[in-house]
C-alpha cells in the first residue's frame, strides 16, 4: 500500500468511526440538548429517523470505499 492510499484509508476510517459514534449517541438518546447544542438542534429539526438514515447510508458508502482500497 502506498503512503497516499494509507493516508486515504486512515481518513476514511476516522470518518467511519466518527459516524458510528454519532449514530450510537442518537440511538441512545445521548445527544446534547437541542436548546444548547447546534448539533442537537439539527437532529431535532431534521428528525431522528431521517438523520440516522442518512448517517447509516453515508457510513455504508464509506465502508465500501474503504474496502475497495
Amino acid at each position: 500500500m502506498t503512503q497516499e492510499k494509507f493516508k486515504q484509508a486512515s481518513n476514511l476510517w476516522e470518518e467511519i468511526d466518527r459516524l458510528d459514534l454519532l449514530i450510537k449517541q442518537i440511538e441512545d438518546g445521548t445527544t446534547i440538548n437541542p436548546r444548547i447544542s447546534d448539533y442537537g438542534y439539527l437532529v431535532h429539526l431534521l428528525g431522528k429517523d431521517d438523520v440516522l438514515g442518512y448517517m447509516r447510508t453515508k457510513k455504508r458508502m464509506l465502508e465500501k470505499e474503504f474496502e475497495e482500497l
